[in-house]
């Protein structure tokens, strides 16, 4: 072999060897309780860090981070990540605002501390940002309301403080199709609270303070298919009155119940466990044959109706009742 070849040879695949070296002195060093690493996916949620893993790619697309001490980061740091969609930083004991970028779509920043002031500078340019969690202990939910971006579809507050739901207070989220605020304090729902969120087809406000709700309050929301309001002090239920014929799943344990009535709703499955029911009926579970699933464990039932559970698939009921009723189970 002439000499001049074999040497350049030499110096191809020294030059090779140096890139290689490179890549991999500037490759992610992805920490042993991490779940996955890679170019498109950082997912180390409770893995002990007490800081951001080195050289994330900037072609990333999803970073999860919660139950890690982060604190203190770089407020600008996720800035450079364009196609950045998803980041999670929950509990991560940060502290004040940090910028975002324009690409982001889903963003959880529950548990940390933050003012509602630094909590609007940092969604100022989030306008692609549709689910949103930011549970809390120390922020008002109507503040949080006002600031947030119009295109925001899944939206958790629990925790943060809404002793009323007004209706106005939803009318900057007109694309919502889930909406969760369990242990808010809520104790009052006007009447078209929910008017300007007709897209919506989840409402979950369990562990409130609610006695009754408005008459017709849901009567707009065709498209609500869940509705959870376990752990609160309603009385009575009455789905005609309150205009949710759509409903597909009810879930209204550990209330203070003692009537419903489910007459025209399409009902699928209720949960009315724990509450003070004394008597089943048609009427009270409604003609629907769409219904499969009954709930009715630890109540005070002393009376069931022969035809109350006419073309239901699947109760469950307090033993005692079950066992005084068994003739219409059959």
């Amino acid at each position: 072999m002439d000499p001049t070849t074999h040497t350049s040879h030499w110096i191809k695949f020294l030059f090779m060897l140096i890139i290689v070296m490179m890549i991999s002195s500037h490759s992610i060093r992805c920490p042993k309780k991490c779940k996955e690493c890679n170019d498109k996916v950082i997912e180390c949620p409770s893995a002990g860090l007490t800081e951001i893993p080195k050289a994330i790619p900037l072609t990333v697309e999803k970073i999860e981070l919660s139950g890690n001490k982060l604190f203190p980061i770089n407020r600008s740091y996720f800035l450079k990540f364009e196609s950045l969609q998803v980041l999670f930083l929950s509990n991560c004991n940060l502290k004040g605002h940090i910028r975002l970028p324009k690409s982001l779509t889903w963003f959880d920043y529950s548990y940390n501390k933050i003012t509602i002031d630094s909590l609007k500078i940092m969604l100022n340019n989030t306008r692609s940002l549709q689910h949103f969690k930011m549970k809390s202990k120390n922020l008002n939910a109507k503040e949080i309301l006002r600031i947030l971006p119009r295109g925001i579809q899944y939206l958790v507050l629990n925790g943060n403080s809404l002793t009323s739901l007004g209706q106005d207070d939803l009318k900057g989220c007109i694309h919502l199709i889930s909406f969760h605020c369990d242990s808010c304090s809520l104790k009052v729902i006007e009447a078209n609270a929910f008017d300007c969120v007709e897209n919506i087809t989840q409402i979950v406000l369990s562990t409130n303070l609610l006695v009754d709700l408005p008459d017709k309050i849901f009567q707009t929301l065709k498209h609500l298919s869940i509705l959870d309001m376990t752990g609160n002090k309603l009385e009575q239920f009455n789905a005609s009155k309150l205009g949710m014929q759509y409903v597909e799943q009810l879930l209204l344990g550990y209330n203070r119940i003692s009537k419903i009535d489910l007459k025209h709703c399409k009902v699928i499955v209720v949960n009315f466990a724990n509450n003070n029911i004394s008597r089943l009926d048609a009427a009270a579970l409604g003609s629907s044959p769409f219904m499969v699933e009954a709930h009715f464990q630890r109540n005070r039932i002393r009376e069931i109706s022969e035809r109350a559970f006419e073309n239901k698939k699947t109760y469950h009921l307090p033993f005692s009742s079950w066992k005084q009723h068994r003739k219409y189970f059959s």
